[in-house]
């Protein structure tokens, strides 16, 4: 008496059997104090130890939900074995209806779109029967989370809220709080309301480890990362992704674990970390099996594919484009990075068409789904962007406009204001190019700083202004160096000579190694172009002390003036500062 349940269960599995009614309830007892504690190998055998000494059906049917879970969060493939089971369960009365719910988002995981339409179905029709039954709130919150991810199955009739009612709509006794989160942050996401999603999406990654162990948990904390990243936050949703990442290995539970590395290495593309950001999907992809991914592959695959495009590795992501993907992801939000990604791989093949079409396709879906908000998919500037590699200015100026009309993210409206300044006179361009900088400094998007840089760098050489244009030029270069990002690498290579840069190649420069870190901090703003006065501001010094370190670096290095430094001092500042 008064021993630990999960001791008492241990016992009681090892017969392999339970005869008492007392001890079936202390095995599922254990099972879910191991669930909260994240055991999940302990749970799993707690449950199948249940499973099998159960011999009523609809208490069978819920202990095999809960097990379905347990196994979903080792590996979303294994818990497939429940599923057909579980449908017949439900489709004959004899699974809950929270469970059906959780039922309904696993077949939509796998692509099993047939199954779960035919159970809504059947949910509906018992809520439009039976209105006031509590069972109605929590349609309710699935049809708002359907909206967001599986849009072509919600039932818009039955979401149409306004700000205020949807606060009237309360979380019933004996309902999951976590599926109401879930469902909030998808219609938060879906209507583009970027303060209350931040603000909601805060509190469910503080909250994610208070209360009982439920299947939306998962879901809301992977919809509140990506709130956060849709909404530019992704320096802050980085640091809740290292914590998740710091805690989830330790606690066994692979599925949230791959899902959090996915939308690391998402956050990485968006800050122009092209290395980490395919390091970090092909880290998701392998810690849970490509099958097991099911329609959310397109997260990581598609990160994947424009990391690899825009580090030139066009090979990889030719042969990531092979991969077979589920037919459903296209009908699901994860679809639309999917085809946004491929456009570009096709953009930078010379496939301008096809890239058009993945581009048009995406905003068909988006504005059919009521998902048109700029931090999902840039669609607009993209398309944009290979109608003019067609050469039709006209197409891509409407769109531009069309973006930079609406309420948009630093990064959207700074990629459509360097295509506007592409097509516009060269008295307008350098204006529209400066703001558009300033924006990406701001989103933290170091490869579409590069961008503009080397198009600043173009456009004040048409001007004449041939040291400003070296300047940005090695500006430019350092940033593209430093992303990763190879092709645009080359393409600033390959006109150096325009703006009267001659860069080579070399191995280690000897002397490096005796600078102070004062003197390279000075030496690398000096080797990308910028003037004492300008390096003075940057690192609160007086132009005087630059002047002392320049003098002391050329002396050290064996050199005679700034364009003789070495161009291994670019990866200094990052190094150092």
């Amino acid at each position: 008496m008064g021993a630990p349940a999960t001791r008492v269960a241990r016992h009681v599995v090892h017969t392999n059997h339970i005869a008492a009614p007392w001890a079936l309830e202390t095995v599922l007892e254990a099972a879910e104090q191991a669930l909260l504690a994240r055991q999940l190998d302990a749970a799993v055998e707690f449950l199948e130890t249940a499973l099998r000494s159960t011999v009523d059906d609809t208490r069978r049917m819920a202990i095999q939900a809960r097990l379905a879970h347990a196994e979903w969060l080792i590996n979303p493939a294994t818990a497939a074995r429940h599923l057909t089971t579980l449908v017949d369960a439900l489709r004959a009365g004899m699974l809950d209806r929270s469970d059906g719910l959780v039922l309904i988002r696993q077949l939509l995981w796998h692509g099993r779109v047939e199954d779960a339409t035919d159970l809504l179905t059947r949910l509906r029709g018992a809520v439009q029967a039976r209105p006031d039954e509590p069972g109605a709130s929590e349609l309710h919150d699935l049809e708002l989370w359907l909206a967001g991810s599986h849009p072509t199955l919600a039932q818009r009739r039955m979401i149409v809220t306004t700000p205020q009612n949807r606060q009237d709509v309360f979380t019933t006794l004996g309902s999951d709080p976590w599926l109401r989160s879930s469902a909030l942050l998808a219609d938060l996401l879906a209507r583009g309301n970027d303060t209350d999603a931040i603000v909601r999406a805060e509190d469910v990654l503080r909250d994610r480890h208070l209360g009982r162990e439920t299947p939306w948990a998962e879901e809301s904390v992977l919809l509140a990362l990506l709130v956060l990243v849709y909404a530019g936050r992704c320096a802050a949703a980085g640091e809740w992704c290292d914590g998740l990442l710091a805690d989830t290995p330790a606690r066994g539970a692979t599925t949230p674990s791959a899902l959090a590395v996915a939308v690391r290495a998402e956050i990485a593309l968006r800050q122009g970390d092209l290395v980490g950001a395919a390091g970090h999907a092909r880290d998701a992809l392998a810690q849970l099996p490509e099958r097991s991914w099911g329609t959310v592959v397109g997260l990581p695959l598609s990160t994947l594919i424009l990391a690899t495009t825009r580090m030139g590795d066009y090979d990889e992501a030719a042969k990531i484009l092979t991969h077979s993907v589920p037919d459903a992801m296209f009908s699901s939000r994860y679809g639309l990075h999917y085809l946004h990604a491929r456009g570009h791989y096709h953009l930078a093949t010379n496939h301008c068409h096809a890239a058009l079409a993945d581009f048009r396709s995406c905003g068909e879906l988006m504005r059919g789904w009521g998902l048109d908000v700029a931090g999902l998919v840039p669609w607009r500037t993209s398309a944009a962007e290979a109608w003019l590699r067609l050469g039709n200015q006209d197409q891509a100026r409407l769109l531009i406009f069309d973006q930079l009309g609406r309420p948009g993210l630093d990064g959207t409206r700074g990629s459509a204001l360097r295509l506007l300044a592409s097509i516009s006179a060269p008295s307008r361009r350098l204006e529209l190019l400066g703001e558009a900088l300033d924006l990406f400094e701001s989103s933290g998007d170091r490869f579409e700083q590069g961008r503009v840089l080397a198009d600043l760098s173009r456009a004040y050489n048409a001007l004449n202004q041939k040291r400003r244009a070296r300047l940005l030029f090695r500006r430019a270069l350092h940033v593209a160096n430093m992303c990763g990002a190879k092709p645009l690498s080359q393409q600033l290579l390959a006109v150096s000579g325009d703006v009267g840069e001659t860069v080579v190649p070399t191995g280690k420069s000897s002397g490096l190694d005796a600078l102070t870190n004062s003197e390279r901090r000075v030496a690398s703003l000096a080797v990308m172009g910028y003037t004492n006065r300008e390096i003075a501001a940057k690192l609160f010094i007086t132009a005087s002390t630059v002047e002392q370190h320049l003098t002391r670096v050329y002396r050290k290095l064996d050199v005679k003036r700034r364009k003789d430094l070495p161009t291994d001092l670019w990866a200094e500042l990052t190094r150092t500062g």
